[in-house]
């Protein structure tokens, strides 16, 4: 099979396991899936969606294997190229947004290892099928990979780590399709410039100013993008309506409509069936039916996504913090409902620490920290924090 992709132009799957595992329901249900979550709310044109990202994910885990083993094809060649496709089959309607209105109680690393154990998986059927086949062993290494735990570093650290395939790809793609030009970056030379020794990936020291472009543009991205005040104020919007209908049906209130999907947020347990149900597609179909409700806190909520700048967003510093005591004693002045249209969201952004990072530098035939080397990466580590006040202007 070949596919046109705006990122990385042309891309070959010919191994039959890998075009099995791409025709799972599971991996399918992923085109329903929004890579930005509420984004498209700033960006209109960032809707493309988790398999296209997984796509490209599966492609550059081809490139970085025929550069260090050319066509050999064994154990870790089938690993690898598994996780690269598998890696984000955990990922809720929203994308990251759904882990937002969770709490983080569902966490989509999680629930991909779950799917893959699941024994009435299609992922899980294929991969049984193809350790049958191929007379290798997958699953069990598959998620050692996503524990952190496999035995070839190199495996782990590409699929997760300050530099992996995941990041390159997703900073790429969601530059091109957000139209935000900050995730612009020269990948071609950042793999070129790996190198793999003692079973541990490398960057040659030629790479130093492609990893240093490469962090400022995570940055930006997570700056100008990913926690862009108004895409929270959308977050927050999302996540108040569907606990205000959480609330109202754990108090037995009786609703005109029935909502197929969003009574997964309403069970205690987690429910693989039905949550590999759920996509972007049927939670709007069942908040735009939330709006014929009667209760006008319900009714509020849901019609705020009709209407851009629902919510008031202020991005709060040292100099503005009264605002939230201020606005809040508003709101309790004029019996405003302060659990459902008002809110603080704070996030903190580090896109490389010093103790943790994987990187490292080989000058001639040494090894080198990262930290050692980059001029920039002191500044890089610094903590940036964002806070955000959410209000409801009646």
């Amino acid at each position: 099979m070949t596919i046109k992709d705006p990122i990385h132009n042309i891309i070959k799957i010919e191994d039959e396991i890998f075009l099995e595992l791409l025709s799972t329901k599971e991996i399918q249900r992923m085109r329903f899936i929004k890579q930005l979550g509420m984004a498209e709310f700033v960006y209109p044109s960032a809707v493309h969606n988790r398999f296209c990202h997984s796509v490209g994910v599966f492609s550059l885990a081809s490139k970085i294997w025929k550069k260090f083993f050319n066509k050999e094809k064994n154990q870790n060649y089938y690993l690898f190229l598994s996780c690269a496709i598998l890696h984000d089959v955990g990922h809720g309607p929203f994308s990251h947004t759904f882990e937002y209105i969770s709490k983080n109680k569902f966490l989509h690393e999680e629930i991909t290892k779950k799917i893959i154990l699941d024994p009435v998986s299609e992922v899980n059927k294929v991969l049984k099928k193809y350790e049958k086949k191929l007379n290798i062993s997958l699953i069990k290494e598959i998620i050692e990979v996503f524990d952190k735990k496999y035995s070839d570093k190199w495996i782990v650290d590409l699929l997760s780590s300050d530099i992996d395939i995941d990041r390159i790809d997703y900073l790429l793609r969601d530059c091109y399709f957000s139209g935000a030009k900050y995730g612009d970056f020269d990948a071609k030379w950042l793999i070129s410039s790996m190198e793999l020794k003692n079973n541990l990936l490398y960057f040659n020291k030629n790479a130093i100013s492609a990893i240093e472009n490469y962090l400022i543009c995570r940055y930006h991205m997570y700056n100008a993008v990913y926690c862009h005040m108004k895409v929270s104020g959308y977050d927050f919007l999302l996540c108040k309506t569907i606990e205000r209908y959480i609330f109202l049906y754990k108090n037995n209130f009786v609703f005109k409509n029935n909502y197929f999907y969003l009574i997964f947020f309403v069970k205690e347990e987690f429910d693989l069936k039905l949550f590999l149900k759920l996509n972007d597609f049927n939670i709007w179909s069942d908040i735009y039916k939330l709006v014929e409700e009667k209760d006008d806190v319900l009714q509020k909520l849901s019609q705020g996504f009709w209407y851009r700048n629902f919510f008031k967003v202020i991005s709060i510093n040292e100099k503005n913090f009264h605002l939230i005591e201020k606005i809040k004693a508003t709101f309790q002045k004029n019996n405003y409902n302060l659990e459902y249209f008002f809110g603080v969201r704070q996030f903190q952004l580090s896109i490389i620490n010093e103790k943790t990072t994987s990187i490292k530098i080989l000058e001639n035939d040494k090894a080198r920290d990262f930290f050692e080397v980059s001029n920039l990466s002191k500044l890089l580590t610094k903590k940036i924090q964002l806070n955000y006040l959410f209000f409801y202007e009646n």
